[in-house]
């Protein structure tokens, strides 16, 4: 009897080690799988901005929404930079009717918000022209999910240098919107120029830091 319970007690020892293991493993896969997000398919940075006879844009303010189709609207505003990066605003403001009764004091009203969390240093991007087709890549904060950031795509046309159009947003599966990843508008929705001195620092992008952007 004593043989059997000592047996009994070495099992029992060697199951909880066994349990233990097996639960530090899985904590270490969780917190490896925390710090994944999809820059593997972020790849608008490794192409030239805009090819010969593209249609332009500005890059000396902001592109402020001035007409949505939908109750949900895909930003409320876009700022480009010259080499290539855009700052997507993925957090409601201020409504686009007020916006546009006085964008100067409006666009200060913007600036002064900006900054104030860290979720605006998260949904940077790059764009890349082609015709008068502006296709926009940038990253978003998944709180919530195993995946940190995930990836949303913008696809556009440039009416003229100061109205582009958004009829499409694709985004990567695991953004927390279940089995949808497209959104089509129809019609699209509008955005309009606004020229303004305010634009966020794009030396302090998060990714201008990771190895894998400056491969490039």
């Amino acid at each position: 009897m004593l043989i059997l319970a000592h047996k009994t007690h070495s099992l029992c020892i060697k199951m909880n080690k066994y349990r233990i293991y097996s639960l530090l493993l899985f904590i270490v896969a969780i917190l490896i799988v925390s710090c994944v997000s999809f820059h593997q398919k972020f790849n608008y940075y490794k192409e030239s901005v805009r090819i010969v006879g593209s249609s332009s844009i500005r890059t000396d303010g902001i592109y402020f929404i001035y007409k949505k189709s939908f109750s949900h609207a895909p930003t409320q505003y876009l700022i480009f930079y010259t080499d290539g990066k855009v700052y997507v605003n993925f957090y409601h403001v201020i409504d686009e009717n007020k916006f546009w009764l006085n964008p100067s004091k409006n666009t200060d009203t913007i600036e002064n918000k900006f900054g104030n969390s860290y979720l605006y240093n998260e949904t940077w991007g790059h764009y890349i022209i082609r015709g008068d087709s502006l296709n926009i890549q940038f990253f978003h904060r998944n709180n919530g999910s195993w995946i940190i950031r995930n990836i949303t795509k913008y696809f556009c046309i440039i009416q003229n240098n100061s109205t582009l159009a958004i009829y499409r947003e694709e985004w990567t599966k695991d953004a927390g919107y279940y089995n949808v990843t497209e959104l089509n508008y129809n019609p699209s929705v509008k955005y309009k120029f606004f020229q303004t001195s305010f634009k966020p620092d794009s030396s302090k992008t998060w990714f201008n830091t990771r190895k894998w952007y400056n491969k490039y």
